[in-house]
């Protein structure tokens, strides 16, 4: 039994009076049929669409169709009307046996009929979030409350209510940073035009801090730390190795994430570019050529190939090995020759002289006096006669002589 103060009751009261007097409520029957001629259904349509008529003027309105024997009837306009009002759920089907019972009406012919289109009246008005009808904590039609959050533009009273989580001037609207959202989520501009979104996951894919749990993005994911050591790296994919989201040193020969292991080129012997492994920039490996073989020619001291210079591997550049090219002038390139094609092709300075003994043969030291020779060029300040002094025979051509 619902006595007079129940959500229902006070409603009904003002509506038709404690006796069913509706000019006690203040409702002239004037005022009532001044609202007619709408029926029973359209009132608590009207209800719907304009939530501020006064439930108890409407109501009143069934009343005055249905006299003593409306009290059901005005019953379920008056819950609808708490529901529309206040968000409340509707009252169950033992509320209308209970304002039957208190206002002492016996049941006219045809009641049950009355009360059965009454609960189909009741279920009909059972809040949900799919009937197109903005009831129940539902904030916008069909969203908001229990049910799903509303998308922008719409109503609401909390953030919770809105798709964006933003509820600004009880208007769901779209989020512009970060600080829009509540603790524990984050901005995300691609989501219905700028959505607060939960924050992700260590491991997850992300562009900002404020996008992981973790309040760290690094290496395009959600890291367990901010990870900005040298040659760090939080990818597995940068790592070479390792779980996703986890802090860890980037692998031998690969690139630190913020470039900052710069290639010093090979002749420095330097760093070069890449991370060696254990959290620093690699160095040029022992053996790298950081000068490549060349000759040098000393005056007065012929050539000497010099062989390639090579990386110690801890960053020195080691000189390569000098080679002296006499009896040979010259080097045959970066090396020194083995052979020769003329005279001009042997050392010949001051003391040390040299002769090319035939095309493609080999610079040898001149030939001292009384030494065999074949020609002038073999011996060393001396001529090469067929005949001792002092009468000097030239050798003829493959003829044998002796250095005067």
């Amino acid at each position: 039994m619902y006595d007079k103060d129940d959500s229902v009751l006070p409603y009904l009261y003002e509506a038709v009076g404690p006796h069913g007097d509706v000019a006690e409520a203040g409702i002239g029957k004037d005022d009532a049929i001044a609202h007619d001629p709408l029926d029973d259904d359209k009132v608590i349509e009207g209800l719907e669409v304009d939530g501020r008529n006064h439930p108890g003027l409407l109501c009143g309105q069934v009343f005055q169709r249905h006299a003593a024997e409306a009290f059901g009837t005005v019953a379920a306009c008056l819950r609808k009307a708490l529901q529309l009002q206040q968000g409340e759920a509707a009252a169950g089907a033992d509320a209308t046996a209970g304002v039957d019972a208190e206002a002492g009406v016996d049941a006219a012919p045809g009641a049950d009929a009355v009360t059965d289109a009454d609960a189909g009246t009741e279920a009909a008005v059972a809040a949900t979030c799919s009937d197109g009808i903005k009831n129940g904590s539902e904030t916008d039609l069909d969203c908001g409350g229990s049910c799903s959050p509303c998308a922008n533009q719409k109503d609401c009273k909390i953030a919770g209510d809105c798709q964006s989580g933003d509820c600004t001037n009880l208007i769901c609207a779209a989020c512009v940073k970060d600080t829009d959202c509540a603790t524990g989520g984050f901005c995300d501009p691609t989501s219905g035009g700028g959505s607060c979104t939960p924050q992700k996951a260590q491991g997850a894919a992300c562009t900002a801090a404020s996008q992981c749990t973790s309040d760290s993005c690094a290496s395009g994911v959600c890291c367990d730390t901010a990870c900005a050591g040298l040659c760090q790296a939080c990818s597995s994919a940068l790592k070479g190795t390792g779980a996703e989201g986890v802090c860890g040193n980037i692998g031998a020969g690969g690139n630190d994430s913020l470039n900052r292991c710069v290639d010093q080129g090979a002749a420095s012997c330097g760093t070069d570019g890449k991370c060696d492994g254990n959290g620093a920039c690699q160095i040029y490996a022992s053996g790298t050529v950081c000068v490549g073989a060349n000759c040098s020619t000393l005056i007065g001291q012929g050539s000497r190939a010099i062989s390639a210079s090579t990386c110690d591997g801890m960053g020195t550049c080691t000189t390569g090995v000098f080679t002296a090219c006499l009896p040979y002038l010259h080097c045959n390139g970066p090396v020194c020759p083995t052979t020769c094609e003329d005279d001009t092709d042997c050392f010949d300075i001051g003391d040390a002289r040299t002769y090319c003994d035939a095309p493609g043969g080999h610079c040898l030291g001149s030939l001292n006096s009384g030494q065999a020779c074949t020609s002038d060029n073999q011996c060393f300040g001396l001529t090469c006669t067929a005949t001792p002094p002092p009468v000097f025979t030239p050798v003829g051509d493959g003829g044998v002589g002796v250095c005067w």
